[in-house]
């Protein structure tokens, strides 16, 4: 029998769920991003604060889509007749065959074709026949560049950047006792792209697009969390590493210096909470993801008698500001415990940053 040993496909936050297990690899641009963030923090002594332009409103962006897809893209087809159903959250149009559901203001999209997902067609295929990622990368991008312009905007001065690509791997394993593992198959890919701005990453649930493909390279799926912006005349300087090393320790007791193994990541830019976490009256501003992975102890003794079981490994991303001065947000924790600290140490933080 086959193990599917994982119940999610994630690309982080924004994808729906499946029973597979991921196989993942960053793009460059990641693996910099994450190296540039640990050595210098933002590698820029200020930015300019950004502001979220209006959306289209769902309505418009359902019907943008339908026109779109009314003629199938790959697997991506809004054909047939579709039941409409509208909450204060979302909007869901669904059909036996496919699920679109747009959020927000019609800036955050999900679509997914299941009836060529779970076609017995689209079987999985041997590790050795995977399409490559950059091949991917280069049909993903040509997806999103043609397929979804005018829904997915670049500013001049924005880059559209691959992050990394996912693979759905079944099998290495069977329930059978004494059975040897099946071999280890490809069921698709994920591939998940970010934005740059005047070469600054946009970090959180914000500005990321997946891109889903199923075992052939054919796309089968999508979504985005897709905000325009406007760079605002306000400018926030940005902390150099050093305090804001200082500034992550005190506000999440992380230690970037130690190097310690919980420390998965650290990747720094501008922070976009998404659609559905975004304060709509704070501006995005700088900041700092630091990704942990912490073992807790839940069974002393099987623990003490073997040191890889007994535990489990909790995972979080904290978000810790990043700017000298820390602009209000009301839907940003560490943000705000940052500028209550400000306060309880006699140093009331100003309403705005510094020009």
């Amino acid at each position: 029998m086959r193990t599917n040993k994982l119940a999610m496909i994630v690309a982080p936050a924004i994808l729906a769920a499946a029973s597979l297990e991921l196989a993942a690899a960053d793009f460059a641009a990641r693996t910099q991003l994450v190296q540039r963030s640990l050595s210098s923090g933002l590698g820029t002594d200020q930015i300019p604060l950004l502001k979220v332009r209006p959306s289209p409103g769902r309505k418009a962006t359902i019907m943008a889509l339908q026109t779109r897809f009314g003629t199938p893209v790959g697997a991506v087809d809004l054909r047939g007749t579709a039941k409409t159903t509208a909450t204060a959250r979302r909007t869901l149009v669904t059909t036996p065959g496919w699920v679109l559901e747009v959020a927000g203001s019609g800036d955050k999209v999900s679509y997914r074709n299941f009836a060529h997902l779970e076609d017995p067609k689209n079987r999985p295929v041997p590790m050795s026949q995977r399409i490559p990622q950059d091949q991917l990368e280069v049909t993903a991008r040509t997806f999103i560049t043609t397929q979804l312009k005018g829904l997915v905007r670049l500013g001049a001065n924005e880059g559209l950047v691959p992050l990394f690509a996912e693979y759905q791997i079944v099998g290495g394993g069977s329930t059978a006792p004494g059975a040897a593992p099946e071999p280890e198959t490809v069921a698709g890919a994920n591939l998940v792209f970010g934005r740059t701005i005047n070469g600054v990453h946009v970090i959180g649930r914000g500005s990321k697009i997946a891109v889903l493909f199923g075992s052939d390279g054919t796309i089968a799926g999508f979504n985005y969390d897709w905000a325009n912006y406007a760079a605002s005349a306000k400018m926030q300087k940005v902390s150099p590493i050093g305090p804001l090393r200082t500034r992550i320790k005190n506000l999440t007791s992380v230690d970037l210096d130690a190097q310690r193994s919980e420390v998965r990541r650290i990747e720094c830019g501008y922070f976009d909470a998404g659609a559905d976490r975004r304060d709509p009256k704070a501006p995005l501003q700088a900041a700092c993801a630091i990704q942990t992975v912490t073992r807790k102890i839940v069974d002393a003794e099987a623990h003490a008698r073997d040191p890889n079981a007994g535990h489990v490994l909790i995972a979080q991303i904290l978000m810790v500001p990043a700017g000298e001065k820390v602009v209000t947000d009301r839907r940003w924790p560490l943000a705000q415990k940052f500028l209550n600290h400000s306060i309880t140490q006699g140093v009331a933080p100003k309403k705005g940053p510094t020009q």
